[in-house]
Formats: structure tokens, sequence, C-alpha cells
């Protein structure tokens, strides 16, 4: 009985070791093809092909080396050390260089921290990023989903990091009417359709459909998480089968002002943000 036991663990050993280093593959290859479609959105393609144009090689590298950054934070606390704020300043330097750039801001937590904390920690570098004159159509905070390995959920990190977003283009903004969540706006399912027909065509690419409101409406964050809802249900029914998820953003990430009617019906908005997932 000792001795099945011995080559029980030993057999549970393996697996997680290799379901770990399958996971540590798959990130990597994340890593990579969002570096790819960054460079080839933002045109830096050439610049990567050519490096010797002068400061061509820095410009390609800031977005990635934003996503090498890693912010610690105490345990079982969301608060800023000397180094974190030392390391953020990079990340407004980054951000107000690119005012087009826009990150995910993602908490994590240890697996013996409450979850909440970890939304906490990304609410915190968010505020110190717009302390500091960062946009805040630049910024999302979220929470990180808990990292696992082989179905088991794996220590985790009291840290903070960031992810570029990779916006979707749409030929016009998908905006709805003042506190409409059901209806579509027009013209929208002709490019919702061409955004079916690109997830089809490329399998390695999810989505986040992201809805946004403006402060004048009634509870900001619940109408906005509407709007998404209501954009995936109308994927889904025409045949999207791509990873799509939704994200509420309520009134605070603006992109233009809320004094006029019209920046206010710019706020009421729908965007897309791709998702790269590595092959296999």
């Amino acid at each position: 009985a000792a001795a099945a036991a011995v080559l029980h663990r030993g057999a549970s050993m393996m697996l997680v070791a290799t379901a770990r280093r399958k996971a540590e593959a798959r990130q990597k290859l994340e890593r990579a093809c969002a570096t790819r479609i960054q460079a080839s959105m933002r045109g830096w393609c050439v610049r990567e092909t050519w490096p010797a144009l002068i400061n061509a090689k820095q410009h390609f590298e800031f977005p990635k080396r934003l996503e090498d950054l890693v912010i610690t934070m105490p345990n079982g606390a969301a608060r800023l050390g000397p180094k974190a704020r030392a390391d953020l300043a990079f990340v407004v330097a980054t951000l107000k260089r690119d005012r087009k750039l826009r990150v995910r801001v993602l908490g994590s937590t240890k697996h013996t921290e409450p979850p909440p904390l970890g939304a906490q920690r990304a609410a915190a570098v968010r505020a110190f990023l717009l302390s500091h004159e960062v946009l805040r159509s630049q910024l999302r905070a979220e929470s990180a989903a808990a990292p696992t390995v082989g179905g088991i959920r794996d220590a985790g990190a009291a840290t903070v990091t960031f992810r570029v977003l990779q916006g979707l283009f749409l030929p016009r903004p998908l905006t709805f009417a003042h506190s409409e969540a059901e209806v579509l706006p027009p013209r929208a399912e002709e490019m919702l359709a061409k955004v079916v027909a690109t997830l089809a065509a490329h399998p390695q690419l999810g989505l986040v459909v992201e809805g946004h409101a403006e402060p004048t409406e009634t509870a900001p964050h619940a109408l906005s998480a509407r709007r998404a809802a209501t954009v995936l249900k109308w994927l889904r029914a025409h045949g999207c089968t791509a990873a799509v998820s939704t994200f509420s953003a309520g009134a605070d990430c603006p992109i233009a002002t809320t004094l006029t009617s019209q920046g206010r019906k710019h706020n009421r908005r729908i965007e897309l943000q791709l998702r790269t997932f590595g092959p296999g």
C-alpha cells in the first residue's frame, strides 16, 4: 500500500509538471501573437524589419516591455510601495508618449487572499496612473483570472500586470441611444456580420465585447453590461463560435466630453477588443 501511494504521488507530480509546462508554452505563444498583432495594427512591421531607423526599435519595444512589467504589492494589501511607484513611472511615460495606447490593468492575488483584492490592486494602480495625467480612456482595471495548473489553482502572486488592448476597428462607432441597451443602432448588424466572418477566418482570435455608458444614465455599470450582453447575444445567434466574453466599463472610460450631447452620444458605445490565443 505504501509503495502504491508513493507511485500515485509521483504520477500526480508528473501530471502537474506537464500541465505547468504546457501552460507556460501557451502563455509564451500568446505573448508572441499579441506582439505581432500590435506591430501590424500600428504599422511597426517595417520599423522592426529595419531597426536602423532612428528610435524605431525603441518605439516597437515599448508595448512589449509594458506587458513584461510586473508590479509587486504587499501580501494582503492593495498599497503601492516605493518600488511599485518607481516602476509605474515607466508606465506613465509610455502611455503619455502614445495617447492611442490602451491597456488592461490586471490585479492578481495569492490563493490565500480574498479574490476581491485583485480588483482593488488594479484600481489602486489605475488611480495612481490617473493622478499622473494618464487618460481614463487608456485604462481598464479588472481582476485577473485565477491561474490553474492541471485544473488545480496555482499559488498565484500579489501582483499587477498590463496587457495592451487590441481593438477591432469598425467602419463607424457602435453607439446606443440614451438609456437604451436592447435595441442595436442602425446598420450595426451589417458591421457585426463582418465581425463574425473575421472571427471565423481567424480561429486563434477571441473577442471581448466591452460596454460603455455615460454619467447621466441611470446605473451606468449595469447598463453597459446589458449593452455588451445584447451584442454578444446577436453574435451567438448569427453563428459566432469563437471565444467571446463581455466586460462592463460603466462610465469610467469616456472618449469624449460629457458636457455636450454629441460627446455623451460617443460615450454610449460598444468597443470590440481582440484576445489572442496561441495555437494549440
